[in-house]
């Protein structure tokens, strides 16, 4: 079973440095729906052909996958459970105050290894992965044998390439994050996730 990862597209919530991780808001710039339609044109040569497309329920993540759905004539599904780390009292914070509690557990998540830190009222990032895991052992069942593609969001995504991969490269672990559109191939082989490649559209 081999899984296509995909972080959306740019993001009215990037621009604006808003935290924005439920319902239906902030969707793609005019920036973001570049890079996804580029990641779109991008996905055959790198992944070859595929079943179907799974994405986060958040619009960014939501309007990514429509991109490549539609260019590449394939189903869109969406999944809750790939949504992005809950960031609870954060939601729809933008103010410096914010960003210097969301920082400071950000980095006992990713540089000292706190997988169970959390924000106020927030996930851990232990429980944000094990749902992602889930719902990827869920679709292992639904979809065995298929390729999948799933466009989901960096916080979550760097917590499962930490947390459940293998043989992921130093590189993506020291910077500490994951671009717009940067796309990573896992495979299950043996019961583990094993990395396999990775794609930026960003120069």
């Amino acid at each position: 079973m081999e899984f296509l990862l995909v972080r959306h597209g740019e993001s009215y919530s990037n621009t604006d440095r808003v935290f924005s991780n439920t319902g239906w808001k902030h969707g793609l710039t005019a920036r973001g729906l570049q890079q996804a339609e580029e990641a779109s044109k991008a996905l055959p040569g790198f992944f070859g052909q595929f079943t179907r497309i799974y994405s986060s329920p958040l619009r960014r993540a939501y309007e990514t996958a429509e991109v490549m759905a539609s260019d590449n004539g394939v189903e869109h599904r969406v999944l809750a459970e790939l949504a992005e780390i809950s960031v609870g009292q954060l939601e729809g914070r933008s103010d410096p105050d914010s960003w210097l509690i969301h920082n400071a557990v950000w980095n006992r998540w990713f540089r000292l290894g706190d997988t169970e830190a959390r924000l106020p009222e927030g996930e851990s990032l232990k429980q944000a992965v094990e749902r992602f895991v889930c719902a990827l052992s869920r679709l292992e069942e639904e979809e065995a044998g298929s390729k999948l593609v799933i466009v989901s969001h960096g916080g979550v995504m760097l917590g499962l390439l930490q947390g459940a991969v293998y043989d992921v490269p130093d590189f993506i672990s020291r910077r500490g994050f994951i671009s717009n559109c940067d796309m990573i191939r896992i495979v299950k082989e043996k019961g583990s996730y094993i990395y396999k490649g990775f794609k930026s559209i960003i120069p």
